[in-house]
């Protein structure tokens, strides 16, 4: 949940104080400054329009008009205003900072990045500025630089909700970063079973946990905290006695870890920032993921110690749906609402939240609100017709998805979406195309039986038999794997 912050009235009255005017203008400036500091902004503005058209070319009647409007949440018309004055004049810091400031509120981080990064590089102690910056890097995938200026603020801002909120944020992206690559370079290595084991073992899902550990154990059994969490698990499922043997060879795996002196002792040392800049093997991946989401927690854990805030209830949220808690989680976004009321990041983390959930009637009035304001948005498309879909409403879900169509039909769930509002309408043969675009984002077989459907209902009978075979083959396949997996036997260490 990023908002740019509200620049302080300080910068407001430098940039009111520069260059000499004559005396006419000068109480003009001045009874603007006034008007904008008791909040009568629009006011301001008027004095600035007509400052800035009795002298185009003066950057800096640009630049203050820019602030302005800003601060009258006119974000599209401060950077205009910005844009004008920096090509006027390249070297005024605070248009490069309200460029900046104005496409970040618009949501165009990317094109937010080289303002700010001018407006810190011409002003580096402004600590708006840096903030600003930090929150395009994250937002932009960039979060290794944006921990750099969070880190740096949080020492001269010392404890702020804002800020503990980018470093977990930060911190999760760079766990997240490296677990791509992991995955990408060895998707089988036990590293890769550990972290799974890990996980399973924070969502209670035990017998899941086992598995993975002992599967990791078996090429890693030196490998730090991999029989602590075997300990846990044990504890957790009754076997007190093992877990105690367990905790013994985590005694005996951080010992020979010291003496080795490989990255996991760094982790045990607590020197968790050293591991997150390590290189890219697999082991380094995997002591990186660890130390990035321990600093994460760390970060939520100082969070939590401020009090209630939206930023709390947001990561809590984000923590729940992560976990496939979708009500818990949802139950978390309406508390973050709660203290940041219309912030659209919230509001739409609680209409997915209620779509995962399947409460589809409280979910479709959130996202058509969301839908009406970004209707370009392939996503939103997908999100409020699945919405209707749920509640059985394919005439509205087919009205919305045929109103867009033409922007993004290569959209996998826009695709699957438009299908199954036409199956559902018993319009097979215009179900059909769609229906087989989706199935590469088939996850679960749906679109696989939703097909055959079609298929059926469009009197192509030979070739519905072959998708609903396929579909069955699906999902005979992911029961056995979750029969085999959930069948795991916790045994002695």
């Amino acid at each position: 949940m990023f908002q740019s912050p509200l620049i302080g009235l300080s910068l407001l009255a430098f940039l009111l104080s520069q260059a000499p005017e004559p005396d006419a203008v000068r109480q003009q400036l001045e009874r603007a400054r006034r008007l904008a500091s008791t909040g009568q902004v629009e006011e301001a503005i008027a004095i600035y329009e007509s400052l800035v058209a009795g002298s185009p070319e003066n950057a800096l009647f640009r630049a203050n008009l820019a602030v302005v409007l800003f601060k009258a949440g006119r974000y599209e018309q401060a950077a205009a205003q910005s844009r004008a004055a920096l090509v006027r004049d390249p070297r005024l810091a605070a248009a490069w900072l309200f460029l900046g400031a104005s496409q970040l509120r618009l949501g165009q981080a990317a094109e937010a990045l080289e303002p700010l990064r001018r407006a810190v590089a011409a002003m580096p102690a402004d600590r708006n500025a840096r903030l600003m910056l930090a929150e395009a890097l994250l937002l932009t995938g960039k979060p290794a630089e944006a921990v750099v200026h969070f880190e740096a603020l949080v020492e001269t801002l010392g404890a702020t909700p804002r800020l503990w909120y980018g470093l977990e944020r930060s911190y999760q992206a760079l766990a997240a970063e490296a677990l791509a690559e992991l995955e990408r370079q060895a998707p089988a290595s036990p590293y890769r079973a550990a972290l799974a084991g890990e996980t399973y073992l924070e969502r209670r899902q035990f017998r899941l946990a086992f598995r993975y550990l002992r599967q990791a154990a078996a090429e890693l059994d030196s490998l730090p905290g991999l029989h602590a969490a075997l300990a846990e698990v044990y504890r957790e499922t009754g076997h007190p006695d093992w877990a105690a043997t367990a905790q013994e060879k985590e005694r005996t795996a951080s010992s020979a870890c010291a003496a080795a002196k490989r990255p996991g002792c760094l982790f045990l040392e607590g020197r968790y920032r050293d591991l997150v800049t390590e290189t890219d093997s697999p082991e380094a991946l995997y002591w990186r993921i660890r130390a990035a989401q321990r600093l994460a927690r760390q970060a939520h854990d100082r969070l939590a110690a401020l009090g209630p805030s939206a930023e709390l209830h947001e990561l809590n949220a984000r923590r729940l749906d992560a976990l496939g808690r979708p009500l818990e989680a949802a139950a978390e976004w309406r508390k973050a609402l709660e203290l940041a009321p219309q912030d659209p990041v919230l509001e739409k983390g609680l209409a997915v939240a209620l779509l995962n959930g399947r409460d589809f009637r409280a979910a479709s009035p959130l996202l058509e609100k969301l839908y009406a304001r970004e209707p370009d948005s392939p996503e939103l498309v997908f999100l409020t017709a699945s919405a209707y879909l749920g509640l059985e409403q394919p005439d509205r879900a087919l009205a919305l998805l045929e109103s867009t169509a033409a922007r993004d039909t290569n959209h996998p769930g826009v695709r699957g979406a438009f299908g199954q509002a036409y199956l559902t309408l018993g319009r097979y043969r215009e179900a059909i195309p769609h229906l087989e675009a989706a199935l590469a984002d088939d996850a679960d077989g749906t679109r696989h039986f939703q097909l055959a459907q079609a298929l059926r209902g469009a009197g192509e009978a030979a070739r519905a038999r072959e998708v609903l075979a396929r579909y069955q083959q699906v999902r005979q396949q992911a029961e056995a794997r979750l029969r085999e997996l959930e069948s795991t036997a916790i045994t002695p260490p």
